[in-house]
């Protein structure tokens, strides 16, 4: 269940600051804002902050279906997966504001810190409590 913890760190990180300049700071849902996938796909909405709370959901659901006696197909590793997706997601975003901020004095917010840190956190355990789990025969 480390795992669901990780997740909801990443989700909690896209409430916080992804960027700041001096005493500004924006979320990840600031609609104004362009981050990495927001700006690969040329839009001005959320999108980086939506898949990361899209991926948590689905890591959420794969890690606590079986508890609630929901049946899902066995896809190795998937909750480490997700994890993983958004811990990469998250340097993605790190790199980016480093790019955006060169020479201006735009700052990486605390926020996309824990989208590294939650989503690494998610993919390790997530990839741990898949490889401790006995298998049918």
């Amino acid at each position: 269940m480390g795992a669901l913890g990780g997740l909801a760190v990443a989700v909690l990180g896209t409430v916080l600051e992804w960027a700041s300049v001096g005493a500004f700071g924006i979320s990840g849902w600031n609609g104004d804002a362009r981050f990495r996938l927001a700006d690969w796909l040329d839009v001005t909405a959320p999108v980086d902050a939506v898949a990361v709370v899209a991926l948590a959901a689905v890591g959420g659901y794969l890690l606590l279906a079986p508890l609630l006696g929901r049946v899902l197909p066995h896809i190795p590793y998937a909750a480490g997966a997700v994890g993983a997706a958004i811990g990469v997601l998250g340097i993605l975003e790190y790199l980016y504001v480093q790019d955006l901020g060169s020479g201006v004095g735009v700052s990486t917010g605390v926020g996309v810190f824990a989208l590294i840190v939650g989503g690494g956190a998610a993919a390790v355990l997530g990839f741990l409590g898949e490889a401790g789990q006995a298998r049918p025969a």
